[in-house]
């Protein structure tokens, strides 16, 4: 199964590519390049099992943070390690996780629903 999905993946970020290059968008090659070389990186981890998955999820969820937290001005390694503790709790407790999904997928529907003016604000439709 994982070698059909590699297969697939591959055949699709080659084409990709080569339409980048025919139309001369660097970006179009850029990004399938970059989804070519993470492939590998997934499979690999995929591969190893659930400890080498849990990593590789740490570390692109370090990514995301520092990313976002650049963006809004924050504390990156404040917001870093708060979330692979919460991450590490959840990945050892899995039994939280019947419970701790519904609650995050509540908060933010209330956050949606309250602050609809935050959604428009300068900050955010500069990143989108």
């Amino acid at each position: 199964m994982l070698f059909r999905f590699y297969l697939i993946f591959i055949l699709l970020a080659g084409i990709l590519g080569n339409v980048g290059l025919i139309i001369k968008n660097q970006n179009l090659v850029h990004r399938s390049v970059t989804a070519t070389v993470l492939l590998h990186l997934l499979c690999l981890v995929l591969w190893i099992g659930p400890p080498g998955f849990a990593v590789f999820a740490a570390v692109v969820l370090c990514f995301g943070i520092y990313e976002i937290t650049g963006l809004l001005k924050e504390n990156r390694v404040l917001w870093m390690t708060v979330s692979l503790a919460l991450a590490g709790v959840l990945f050892w407790q899995d039994e939280w996780l019947r419970w701790i999904i519904p609650v995050f997928l509540g908060i933010s529907l209330i956050a949606f629903i309250i602050s609809r003016e935050h959604i428009r604000s300068p900050l955010i439709c500069m990143v989108s």
